[in-house]
């Protein structure tokens, strides 16, 4: 795990806390389009980039030993343009996860990134994406057979 800042551990250890911790959410299209919501009731920026506050939730993934973890987001779809980018890109979408608290917008105290795009759903209320990452696990090495038929020469017996 990352280190936290002694403001981080500070808010976390309190059983009231008046600075709240955001999620800032940053989707990349193939087709250049960008997207940077918070998950907050007014924009903020950060590092000079300003996230629109777009209300949504998170699932953390499932820690064990059996899969990839993944990140489960729902985002309210107040506005329709999410969608058009969703349904027009089929390429490779990828995400970035940062939390700041608000009082402090421009120091990222954790990120994810590089998430992929696994799965997207949405209807006229909800847009609900899996991100994570490639599945190494699962990766065959080598990913080609050896056999006497293409390497006559290597399994002379």
């Amino acid at each position: 795990m990352g280190k936290v800042s002694l403001h981080a551990v500070d808010q976390m250890y309190k059983t009231y806390s008046d600075d709240p911790l955001l999620m800032l959410l940053e989707l990349s299209f193939p087709n250049n389009d960008e997207y940077f919501i918070v998950n907050n009731i007014e924009n903020i920026t950060s590092n000079s980039q300003k996230y629109t506050a777009i209300p949504f939730t998170f699932t953390l993934p499932v820690d064990n030993d059996e899969e990839v973890p993944e990140l489960i987001v729902t985002i309210s779809n107040v506005g329709l343009e999410l969608i058009e980018s969703f349904s027009v890109n089929t390429g490779s979408i990828t995400a970035n996860v940062k939390l700041v608290f608000a009082s402090r917008p421009d120091f990222v105290e954790l990120i994810v990134d590089n998430l992929k795009l696994k799965s997207a759903t949405y209807d006229s209320k909800f847009i609900s994406i899996s991100l994570g990452y490639d599945d190494v696990l699962n990766v065959k090495v080598p990913s080609q057979t050896y056999s006497s038929v293409d390497y006559p020469g290597l399994l002379r017996v």
